[in-house]
């Protein structure tokens, strides 16, 4: 990560400060100004940005924001870095009071964060959630805020965290940065790979378990035997399936034979049966047709009736064709008759119509009648020019009135313009007293507002006090909890040690049987040298060298928990010391305290209640001053609101004096045109002989515009009576001629149908003489059709045809039946059924012991590629079960420790190896940093630092280090880690480290060496920003920001 640029507003001592890093020296710059000036801050105003927290864990958000300024001044931190070839800004404003954007009061500004992505001059954004934003800062840098306080950003007090951090934080740092993904992949993947061959392996014993199951048998069998027990190898019982299998082939065989036989026998039968069976049929139709015979003789009379009725039939149809056309004849002379008498009727209608007509027609014909309409249009054109005048007189008349109402308005609006006057006066007078009133009631608020930050701001401390009451109380809960654990582990050391001292002892007996085994009577004993041995030692329970081993390995390991716990307690006491100090220093500005003695938990807790009355008392007085601000506020944006439309008004009457002018000059001039159009519009009513109501123009108007409609209707109505009479016996005269034509045509019509009927009648007479029939015949056998007549001759030809072919089939059946008698079946059915039956048992047999054979061939070869498939997993599993053993470190006879843990001991070893280069330098080759002892060994994580002092040739804690040494230590850490991480592709980026203070902990010699490793650093294009008072820093950095301490607040200055 390269710092480019840094704004921080109202944030600490800056008011407005903005740092652009490009000025630097990109590799080395240094931060510099008086003690409380601000420096620390930068480094704060970083942190925050990414982070949302500051450099220091002690330092909180809410305590950043400037005390210089207004204190409802909006505090934001904007930081722009490159990271990758990539540029992104963020921007990130803290939970704070702020003004309100509309009226007067404060609001609660929420907590906001914005992250963009810089390419060019365009920026994307990314993400405006402030917990998204926290997951993408980390996801780019890689890192979170406590690691990056770690590796990036050393704060003042906090060098050692990185080099004194206990065993799983330094894990979980080393994992974030080398981002152990590929080996947990390949973990996860071994597992995953183990669990699905563990699992084939279980499903392909369960699946060859139910295959075996499905393999078919015989109820006696060797097979089914063997397939009830479990004790018999898979290969034994395919050899027994398949000698099944031949067996159940021989029976197929046999079977087959005896189907053939039974075949044969049955074939025999069916002739037989098929023979006796026609001439059964033989019998059975000579019996059917004898019956057919006689019902057909039986309807001879019947078909001798249909004869004659059929001959009957055929007469009359030669004279329906004459009979047919004498009613034709018939039907359309009356139809004439009818037509005649309608045209006769329409002809007297018309003629009657006509006479009528032909008095009108002469009326409307006649001068007197035009005279009248010519009248009346002379009438219509003087109404016309009256009414046209009338609507001209309203017109004006109402433009009169208009004008004269405005005229009235403008002398009232003239006696409004003095009171308007008076009034703005009188409020412009209230308004004054009323901001006289608005200032004291803002000051009031602004005291009150005052002392209610700084009542709040009291009861934060008290609350972080009671925070740290409570952690002294956990810190001593674990002291307790250490000093019982210690006790317990003191015990089980005891006990350990007593069967230690037991094993020793029996292994030592042992050792004094053996040699007592050897010794003989008179030969000298090679411990004490006697030659007489009245009591050996006698050989007892040998002791496992092992089992002493591990038992001595446990109590060396209880004596370590022991230190640890002891170390840890120590640890806890100076906590609480710390802690004690903290919470001595916050509560001495509150609380009268005696000799720095704390003051109870519970005074502290009644502080905070009276501190919240006090509060609330307070709270509720600013909401009562703010509300009573608020409605004199109201009341004068009121008064304020009225006075601008008041002035507003008395600009308006500025031309009051023109317009009344002008209006009075134009009702004038509408008054004279008026009376001349009223002299005009009384001679045209006179003319007309109407009365002028002018009294009243508008009715006046209505009337004239009533007689005018009146006398236009009148007009159109004598001129369509006339046209419609005129025409009228025109048409009447038309229509008379048309019907009378039609009565001349339609007689001469009705005596040539009459004639024609009376032809037709003697011709349909002469017919039925002719084909020898009466009418009364005729009547009763004229209605048959040809297709009737065609269908009941067909139905008597099929008759003799059907009574002659059955009686032809009687005598040929009784020939072939002469000499021979119905056979009788049932028995020859029966032994028909029987072999049927035999023969479908052989074939189901046959078919049930394919089935049986083709299943367990089916059988044999999915068992035998389950066996083969099981043979592979069985290999697959020896070599993922020899995989994962290896990762989890706990492979028989290798060292127990896990693949992670190896990996990042690995790097852990990389990284100390690049900062012993810094740290050997530094410390003029007395200090290396080295992995503690040697993770093969067993019970060795390999990720515990220690020191080695060349000095002494010893190797220590690195908690043994002094302030100076631990400086350096933690510095080569940061550079070493860098180097490393630099190295790796695909690791994070970590080419800026800032470092705060801490160098006045070293000596001259040390100091000179720390400053040539940073200044050596400038060639690997990695920035390191530096904050410290050491006056040799001054000097040997040429590239620095300057903070100047004003009373006003800071302000920086960058010098290169």
């Amino acid at each position: 990560m390269k710092p480019i640029a840094l704004y921080m507003h109202h944030f600490g001592p800056f008011m407005e400060e903005q740092i652009d890093f490009t000025k630097l020296d990109k590799e080395l710059f240094l931060i510099t100004g008086p003690t409380g000036s601000g420096k620390t801050t930068i480094f704060d105003g970083l942190c925050y940005a990414l982070y949302g927290e500051g450099s220091n864990t002690f330092r909180q958000s809410r305590e950043m924001k400037s005390q210089f300024g207004d204190p409802l001044e909006m505090m934001w931190v904007d930081f722009t870095f490159e990271l990758r070839e990539k540029t992104y800004r963020i921007r990130r404003i803290p939970e704070q009071d702020r003004k309100k954007e509309r009226g007067q009061g404060t609001a609660r500004q929420k907590h906001e964060a914005a992250l963009y992505e810089i390419a060019g001059s365009e920026e994307k954004l990314i993400s405006a959630s402030v917990a998204e934003v926290g997951e993408k800062i980390q996801e780019i840098l890689g890192i979170n805020a406590n690691q990056f306080r770690q590796i990036v950003m050393l704060p003042q007090g906090e060098f050692s965290r990185l080099l004194k951090a206990k065993e799983e934080e330094r894990v979980e740092l080393l994992k974030s940065i080398f981002r152990m993904d590929l080996y947990n992949n390949l973990k996860d993947k071994v597992a995953s790979g183990l669990r699905e061959i563990r699992g084939r392996h279980n499903d392909l014993s369960v699946e060859m378990e139910t295959e075996r199951q499905h393999i078919k048998c015989g109820g006696d069998s060797e097979l089914a035997d063997t397939l009830t027990q479990n004790d018999k190898t898979m290969d034994y019982v395919l050899d027994l399936t398949r000698k099944e299998i031949e067996a159940d082939t021989a029976k197929i065989d046999a079977l087959a034979e005896q189907e053939k036989e039974a075949v044969r026998s049955l074939e025999q039968l069916r002739i037989t049966l098929t023979a006796g069976e026609q001439i059964n049929s033989r019998f059975e139709q000579l019996e059917n047709q004898r019956k057919r015979l006689k019902a057909l003789q039986d309807e001879q009379d019947v078909i001798r009736e249909r004869e004659e009725a059929l001959a009957l039939s055929k007469k009359a149809l030669s004279v329906k064709p004459y009979e047919e056309a004498w009613n034709r004849a018939y039907r359309k002379k009356e139809g004439a008759a009818a037509e005649l008498e309608m045209i006769k009727e329409r002809l007297e209608s018309c003629q009657k119509d006509l006479e009528k007509s032909k008095a009108e027609y002469e009326a409307v014909s006649a001068p007197a009648y035009s005279a009248v309409v010519e009248q009346l249009q002379e009438k219509l054109d003087i109404e016309k020019r009256l009414s046209e005048s009338l609507r001209a007189f309203e017109e004006k008349h109402t433009g009169l009135q208009r004008r004269s109402g405005e005229l009235a308005q403008l002398e009232e609006k003239g006696k409004r313009q003095q009171e308007d006057s008076e009034s703005l006066k009188k409020l412009e007078h209230e308004s004054y007293t009323l901001d006289k009133e608005i200032f004291e009631l803002e000051k009031a608020f602004q005291r009150s507002g005052h002392e209610l930050e700084n009542l709040t701001s009291r009861q934060k401390r008290v609350e972080e006090a009671l925070e740290i009451y409570s952690v002294i109380e956990n810190r001593e809960r674990r002291i307790t909890a250490l000093r019982k654990e210690w006790k317990e582990n003191q015990n089980r050391i005891k006990a350990q040690e007593a069967a230690c001292q037991a094993l020793i002892e029996k292994q030592r007996q042992q050792t004094a049987a053996g040699l007592a085994a050897g010794l003989e009577e008179g030969q000298p004993c090679p411990v004490c040298g006697s030659v007489h041995h009245p009591r050996k030692a006698e050989l007892q329970e040998s002791v496992d060298a092992s089992a002493l081993a591990e038992m001595t390995e446990a109590l060396n390991t209880l004596k370590i928990k022991s230190g640890s716990l002891k170390n840890e307690g120590t640890l806890q006491r100076k906590e609480i010391e710390t802690r004690q100090k903290e919470l001595s220093g916050r509560l001495a500005e509150m609380m009268d305290t005696v000799d720095n003695v704390l003051p109870d938990k519970v005074e502290v807790t009644r502080l905070q209640k009276h501190l919240e009355e006090s509060f609330e008392v307070l709270h509720a007085r600013c909401q009562n001053a703010e509300k009573e601000l608020k409605a004199r506020q109201k009341e004068k944006g009121g008064l304020e609101s009225v006075a601008k439309k008041l002035k507003t008004q008395l600009e308006s009457y500025g031309a009051l004096e023109g317009q009344l002018r002008e209006a009075r000059e134009e009702t004038g001039l509408l008054r004279g045109q008026l009376s001349q159009m009223e002299e005009q519009i009384t001679n045209l009513a006179e003319a007309l002989r109407f009365p002028p109501e002018m009294e009243n123009p508008k009715a006046f108007l209505k009337k004239v515009e009533s007689f005018e409609r009146n006398t236009s209707a009148l007009i159109a109505e004598k001129k369509g009576y006339k046209d419609n009479i005129q025409a009228n016996h025109q048409k009447l005269l038309q229509e008379e001629a048309v019907q009378a034509a039609n009565f001349k045509n339609g007689s001469q019509a009705l005596e040539k149908a009459a004639e024609e009927e009376i032809k037709q009648s003697e011709d349909y007479s002469r017919a039925l003489r002719d084909a020898g029939l009466t009418s009364e015949i005729y009547a009763g056998c004229h209605n048959m059709s040809d297709e009737a007549i065609q269908t009941m001759e067909a139905g008597l030809e099929q008759y003799r045809f059907n009574l002659k072919s059955t009686a032809e089939r009687v005598q040929e059946l009784e020939d072939g039946l002469r000499d021979k008698k119905p056979v009788e079946l049932t028995r020859y059915r029966e032994d028909q059924q029987a072999l049927e039956a035999q023969i479908e048992g052989y074939r189901r047999e046959i078919t049930i012991l394919n089935e049986k054979i083709t299943q367990n061939r089916q059988q044999i070869g999915k068992i035998e590629g389950l066996v083969q498939e099981l043979k592979e997993v069985e290999r697959l599993q020896g070599i993922y079960t020899h995989l994962d053993q290896t990762i989890k470190g706990t492979l028989a006879g290798k060292p127990k420790i896990s693949f992670e843990r190896y990996i990042l001991s690995a790097y852990l070893q990389d990284i100390l190896e690049s900062a012993n280069v810094f740290l050997e330098r530094m410390s003029s080759g007395r200090y290396r940093l080295e992995v503690m002892g040697d993770f093969k060994q067993s019970g060795n994580r390999g990720l515990e630092i220690e020191v080695v002092d060349a000095y002494t040739g010893l190797r220590r804690s690195a908690n043994t280090l002094s302030g100076g040494e631990t400086f350096m230590a933690a510095l080569s850490m940061a550079l070493g880690l860098s180097d490393i991480v630099q190295s790796y592709a695909g690791g994070i980026s970590l080419d800026t480290i800032f470092i705060d203070e801490g160098f006045a902990t070293l000596d001259p010699e040390a100091l000179d060496n720390a400053i040539s490793c940073l200044l050596s650093i400038k060639n690997d294009g990695r920035t390191v920003g530096i904050i410290s008072h050491v006056e040799e820093l001054k000097d040997r950095i040429d590239t620095k920001i300057i903070v100047e301490k004003t009373e006003a607040g800071s302000h920086i200055d960058i010098s290169c």
